[in-house]
């Protein structure tokens, strides 16, 4: 019965997704957690949302879902796709668990509480706001009760796809905050687009990559200055 369930499930797919706990890119009929309220709750959060600048036509969607935050923030970036589905999980399950703990929604379509949200964008830039702070820098956010849950989560993504794709760099908390705060500082300029468009600081002749333009010349000047230091010994 069960093989049988299985072999359904692959038949619905013309290619198996991998995925960590939640199949959020392929159907599924034997994950119970993807009915969970508080995990319905937590996709439809990350849902496009009215004021997200409109993604291409061409944009390659799975039949299952509709586009999300993250999917904008892979376009604007470049984010490697992988990266992008793992931190999807991510967010989801962050955001369930913050809810199950308040409560557990009742709705025909289930919403997430502000609270959760909030907690957890608080935790999850916890160390981008002491760096802040730190630094006596304003956060890319002028007066936090003004930023709306959409907004939040956006910016949690972001952190999260800086730091899934950050490779060594993410040992070096201050230069992902710093990489964090210019970055959504840019996402703050296309967001007042109609159209979404690449960012620049991601952007070359080759395409739109984050890991190739900021991350890559990030960790060649680390391997240096640590070869320069072993050389020196």
């Amino acid at each position: 019965m069960l093989k049988r369930v299985i072999d359904s499930d692959a038949a619905m797919t013309e290619d198996l997704v991998a995925y960590n706990i939640i199949p959020l890119d392929a159907p599924t009929i034997t994950n119970a957690i993807v009915s969970l309220p508080e995990v319905q709750a937590a996709v439809s959060a990350l849902n496009y949302f009215m004021g997200l600048p409109n993604l291409p036509a061409d944009f390659s969607l799975p039949n299952t879902r509709t586009a999300d935050m993250l999917d904008f923030l892979q376009f604007v970036f470049g984010f490697q796709k992988d990266n992008v589905s793992n931190q999807r999980e991510h967010v989801v399950l962050l955001l369930a668990n913050e809810q199950s703990q308040l409560r557990i929604p009742e709705e025909s379509e289930p919403k997430l509480d502000e609270a959760a949200v909030h907690k957890v964008f608080l935790k999850s830039l916890e160390n981008y706001i002491k760096w802040c702070n730190y630094l006596c820098f304003q956060p890319v956010w002028s007066n936090l009760e003004a930023v709306s849950k959409e907004k939040k989560l956006l910016f949690v993504s972001l952190y999260f796809l800086i730091w899934g794709e950050a490779s060594n760099i993410r040992f070096l908390p201050e230069c992902l905050c710093y990489i964090f705060h210019h970055m959504a500082r840019e996402m703050d300029e296309i967001l007042r687009q109609q159209i979404v468009q690449p960012a620049k600081s991601c952007n070359s002749e080759n395409g739109v990559s984050f890991l190739g333009q900021v991350i890559t010349p990030l960790y060649e000047v680390v391997a240096a200055i640590k070869s320069l230091r072993s050389f020196k010994l």
